[in-house]
């Protein structure tokens, strides 16, 4: 990240924790170490939080305040992407989770690039999480969530869940249709619904167009203005 990238953000509200050096490095822990961290943040400011979302910023774009009326409340939402388990998500689910017995045909892809919902079911949802999952073993973190959800560990140890794309809609699948413009984006079950969270932004090639023509690049140092994914 550039200095000017850096103050931009800033001069914006956003704000920056350094997170310092990952506790695992093992292969694709970096997926899940960051939620080492979270967890933590979570917990120490537990009494400041009313509700949380983490998502990917990397190749995520507003549309519209996400903290609306379509985040549950005592309840975990996670976003599917609107087609069933393919083989990738399959091979991620068996080395983590695996679903025996399940028809993944019927059961939705369940994206880990957003999780929302009230502070302390956050909270509890990570705690879940890392008290399942095994660093060091090439695991990938989507694999678990998507296996957990459906299996319902996570409801076992007390955290609902809500599977809906109301608020999200992931676009590796979902890209934008013909007349669709960015600021009125429609969800991938609800065409009558504007959602305010399009994740995947460096899937589809015709948004990202036009994503670079509506917010340009300001002068200066920018290198990473847009988050673009070359082998994607």
């Amino acid at each position: 990240m550039t200095n000017d990238t850096r103050n931009y953000v800033i001069n914006c509200g956003g704000q920056f924790i350094n997170y310092h050096k990952p506790t695992f490095t093992g292969e694709h822990d970096f997926w899940s170490d960051p939620y080492i961290q979270i967890h933590h943040f979570i917990k120490l400011h537990l009494h400041e939080l009313n509700r949380v979302i983490v998502c990917d910023l990397f190749d995520t774009i507003f549309q519209g305040d996400p903290f609306n009326d379509y985040l549950p409340k005592n309840q975990l939402n996670l976003a599917d992407e609107g087609h069933s388990i393919d083989y990738l998500n399959k091979g991620w689910i068996d080395k983590c989770a695996p679903l025996e017995g399940y028809d993944l045909d019927s059961l939705k892809v369940i994206n880990a690039g957003y999780f929302g919902g009230d502070a302390n079911v956050i909270l509890n949802f990570f705690s879940v999480y890392l008290g399942n999952f095994q660093f060091g073993m090439g695991k990938v973190d989507q694999g678990c969530i998507i296996g957990w959800t459906y299996s319902g560990l996570f409801e076992k140890y007390g955290v609902p869940v809500k599977i809906s794309n109301d608020n999200v809609r992931h676009l590796s699948w979902a890209k934008l249709k013909h007349g669709e413009e960015l600021g009125s984006v429609r969800g991938i079950n609800r065409r009558d619904l504007t959602v305010a969270i399009l994740h995947q932004t460096h899937w589809d090639g015709a948004l990202f167009k036009k994503l670079k023509d509506i917010c340009p690049q300001p002068p200066g140092d920018f290198k990473d203005y847009l988050g673009y994914c070359k082998s994607c």
